[in-house]
């Protein structure tokens, strides 16, 4: 089942939360504009639209309390701050569809997103304590046998131990291939906890469920043909137990267990996001492109007479460009060239500086005066905004390569297209023209997929307003 899918897993922080920012809500408005402000409709009516966000940010954000008991402070920190800045965006966005907001005080905004990250947090924080020792308390009571071969046992242990804590206590380890001693035996792991159980053939793991509590039963092995018996034996036992498929397949990034077509498959990509994430970044992505837009706009006015004078031809310049996982788009620019640009590309490859699939050349020549000043700061891109409010592009992502490019990929190369390609991302912020190498920027572009979060959209949004203005890396 998909993350998307399990939010009641974390209904617990999800009610929290609400209740956090509609008391952080409450107490703003009461000592920010007044007691008798929260008589006023819009006001009163504000509770229940921040109910109902705070729900669907938490029941479709599910990913915001991923390993929620084993985040650090910091961690913490960053996931309160991500979860309020969604919920007051969403709000904001409300207002602004149902043209309330000259009736609501802008203040309100910036105090319920500080205030309410930071008590957030502090919730978070006490709640998480309590929880744990109460979830130690009833680890005692719960049971786990593990089942394993030689070569992995100490790596299982270690990862049980690390890793469920504080669902299970690890009982008992059965060894399925151990030939070098029939002896059972006994184990104490490096936290003190009560012994383990070795057990060196699995014959033994029954007698041992006679004469012991056993709850849950893990089989992490090689070979599950080999262990099909076992596997049925067991079940009939009526433990639960967890078939492991890491053996089969390895270290897979982001899996999750789903049903598709009435089977259990196990689902993975290196895109770490879920629906619900995804619902958000594209709201963002629909704010930014209006707002690019109106600024598209009042730069047409301004740079549309000096592209027509220093070279005739159209303001805007398309080409088609490859997106997410394959798809074809035609992507929009301020022209900076003259109109016969691709067709002189040829002849000049033998200047490309870059070294694989990009090209990039010091003194183009197939630049007019002023498009050298249009590309600097980055005017050229702001057509792009309609390419986002479209959907073929993000206002983060990628950078999308031409068609030619494209057909020239490895299958390593086409991961850059996991997501969909934005107007700035990683590789742009990280001085884009000072690097030469295709493989770098790849790296950076898997880099950014891999690692994505809301939060680090955010840096790299304020990063390339820096970038824009200093000129820096732009040709």
């Amino acid at each position: 089942m998909s993350n998307n899918l399990r939010w009641w897993k974390h209904l617990d922080f999800i009610l929290l939360d609400v209740a956090t920012v509609e008391i952080v809500y409450f107490l703003c408005v009461r000592f920010w504009l007044g007691r008798d402000q929260l008589l006023i409709p819009i006001y009163k009516s504000t509770f229940v639209v921040l109910l109902l966000l705070g729900l669907v940010a938490g029941i479709f954000g599910a990913p915001f309390y991923r390993d929620i008991l084993k985040r650090h402070f910091l961690r913490e920190a960053l996931a309160s701050v991500e979860y309020v800045t969604v919920i007051v965006a969403l709000l904001m966005l409300y207002q602004y569809m149902m043209q309330l907001g000259p009736q609501f005080s802008r203040g309100i905004f910036l105090f319920v997103w500080f205030f309410g990250s930071i008590a957030a947090l502090f919730v978070r924080q006490l709640y998480k304590r309590w929880l744990r020792k109460h979830l130690a308390a009833r680890a005692r009571r719960s049971s786990l046998v593990l089942i394993t071969d030689k070569a992995h046992a100490d790596e299982e242990i270690s990862r049980i131990a690390k890793e469920i804590e504080d669902q299970y206590t690890l009982t008992c380890v059965a060894i399925v291939d151990d030939i070098t001693s029939a002896e059972d035996s006994e184990i104490h792991l490096p936290d003190g906890s009560d012994a383990v159980t070795i057990l060196r053939n699995t014959d033994h793991i029954f007698d041992y469920m006679k004469q012991h509590v056993v709850d849950d039963v893990l089989l992490n092995v090689s070979d599950l043909e080999k262990n099909r018996s076992l596997i049925q034996d067991l079940i009939i036992t009526g433990v639960t137990l967890h078939i492991s498929m890491f053996r089969l397949w390895g270290d897979l990034p982001n899996q999750k267990a789903e049903y598709m077509g009435g089977r259990a498959v196990l689902t993975t990509n290196i895109r770490p996001f879920s629906d619900g994430q995804f619902l958000v970044k594209r709201m963002v992505d629909i704010l930014g492109g209006l707002v690019g837009l109106a600024i598209t706009g009042i730069l047409f006015l301004i740079f549309a007479p000096v592209i027509k004078i220093q070279s005739p031809g159209p303001v805007f310049y398309s080409q088609w460009r490859v997106g997410l996982n394959g798809r074809k788009f035609k992507m929009y620019k301020f022209r900076s060239m003259y109109p016969d640009a691709d067709a002189r590309k040829a002849e000049l490859m033998k200047q490309n500086k870059m070294d694989g699939f990009m090209f990039k050349m010091d003194n183009d020549p197939r630049i007019f005066p002023a498009g050298h000043f249009i590309r600097k700061y980055s005017i050229d891109e702001f057509p792009q905004f309609w390419n986002v409010l479209k959907g073929d592009m993000s206002l983060v992502g990628t950078r999308p390569p031409t068609v030619d490019e494209w057909e020239q990929y490895s299958p390593r190369h086409r991961a850059r297209l996991g997501m969909k390609p934005g107007i700035t991302g990683l590789w742009q912020v990280s001085g884009r023209s000072d690097i030469t190498n295709f493989e770098d920027v790849v790296n950076l572009d898997v880099q950014y997929i891999c690692n994505w979060s809301l939060a680090e959209d955010a840096k790299i949004l304020a990063r390339t307003i820096g970038v824009v203005f200093s000129g820096k890396g732009s040709e």
